[in-house]
This record gives structure tokens, sequence and C-alpha cells, in this order.
């Protein structure tokens, strides 16, 4: 299984990946209020495989909902490799593409 990043410029091979996590970055997001000048702070969640950020979610719902996403594309993956069944995409091999938030 191939993971695409968000913004399509990295690919992760699945079975070299330790770990696959979500985070609140360090940093936060200030974000002006049109109507009335005032600025709010807001932290994004970032989906990491290992080291290498894959995608930026608004939530951490949201963030847990892609999460949930590879871990049942992984889970069929497994289960047609066990079938001997042919995918659908890519020949034999799954393309999960980390959806936009």
């Amino acid at each position: 299984m191939i993971i695409r990043s968000q913004d399509k410029k990295k690919l992760v091979i699945f079975d070299n990946v330790k770990k696959i996590y979500a985070k609140k970055p360090y940093g936060l997001t200030r974000v002006m209020n049109s109507a009335t000048g005032e600025f709010t702070e807001e932290f994004e969640y970032e989906v990491y495989a290992d080291d290498i950020r894959l995608g930026v979610y608004k939530s951490e719902g949201r963030a847990i909902q892609v999460l949930d996403e590879i871990e049942k594309l992984y889970e069929y993956c497994n289960m047609m490799q066990a079938g001997n069944a042919i995918s659908l995409r890519s020949g034999n091999t799954y393309v999960y593409q980390m959806p936009k938030d």
C-alpha cells in the first residue's frame, strides 16, 4: 500500500512506516474576523508517517477520520492479499490519496 501526501509531492510505502499519527503543531494559526477585526488563534492537526507530513486538517476529529480511512484500506489490502485478489487500482498496489480538509 502506498500513501500519497495531500500536496501530492510525497509517496510513502506503508510497509516501511513505523507509525502514522496525528498531532497538533507547535505554532498557532491566527485568523482575523473581517467583521470585527479581532484575531482568534486556531490549531491545525497534522498527519505524519514517521517524520513525513502527509496532510493538515482543521480539527482533531477530521485527522482521526483520515487515520481511520487509512486503517480500513490497510485491513482491506491484507484481506485481498490473503485471498490472492488483484487490486482495482495501480496493478497490485493500493494507493491512498490523503484528502483535502
